[in-house]
């Protein structure tokens, strides 16, 4: 099974896309934290065999709310992020 994975420069694109349609603060992105957070979605299908397309997007969403690497909307992009793959 081919597995989807989600670069962080989209994640990026969407959090931009949020934060101008919509209150928000807009502020640095800590781009290493981002990467962590999506590595983790990678080294779960990778080593934990996770493939079903519902639990990876909700690790997803999961992952980047987390993470708050984000200046602001990590939730909202988490869930987009997930819409999206």
């Amino acid at each position: 099974m081919n597995i989807i994975r989600f670069p962080f420069e989209r994640v990026i694109e969407i959090n931009n896309y949020i934060l101008e349609h919509e209150p928000g603060m807009k502020g640095s992105i800590d781009i290493p934290k981002l990467q962590g957070a999506l590595a983790r979605i990678d080294n779960a299908i990778v080593y934990s065999g996770l493939d079903d397309v519902f639990e990876i997007a909700a690790t997803y969403t999961a992952c980047v709310a987390v993470a708050h690497a984000l200046p602001d909307a990590n939730k909202r992009t988490g869930l987009a992020v997930a819409l999206e793959y």
